[in-house]
């Protein structure tokens, strides 16, 4: 007579196809929804359709993903941090070489800005 070995079950067999979603795994699940939503110029009610959040469950079971409103804070955070680098780089290079004349600079966030003789000017990307 044949005698069959069972296996002992796994946490995760009991709860699905993974255990639950760590805050590690959470936080730069995060952070990579945000890149999709800038470097793709997605709008930020993405992360409130039905297909999202069934998808990203199924990614990542037990996720919470965050409100708009959490992605819209963290786009100004970024917003504000590039812009004061960008004026940083722009003084730095001022204090060591004056700059004379008309120059355009365009950010990697789409903001163009561009001096006439001296006066500063940020416009939309044209």
């Amino acid at each position: 007579m044949l005698a069959f070995k069972t296996k002992q079950r796994t946490l995760p067999s009991y709860l699905g196809k993974e255990a639950q979603c760590t805050p590690q795994k959470a936080a730069e699940l995060s952070k990579r929804i945000l890149r999709v939503i800038v470097k793709d110029m997605r709008p930020l009610s993405l992360v409130e359709g039905e297909a999202f959040i069934d998808m990203i469950e199924y990614a990542c079971p037990g996720f919470k993903c965050p409100s708009r409103w959490w992605f819209t804070k963290q786009l100004e955070k970024a917003y504000q941090r590039v812009l004061d680098d960008l004026k940083g780089n722009l003084k730095k290079s001022a204090e060591k070489r004056p700059v004379s004349g008309d120059f355009a600079y365009w950010t990697d966030v789409g903001v163009y800005i561009k001096s006439d003789s001296g006066a500063s000017v940020m416009e939309q990307e044209p």
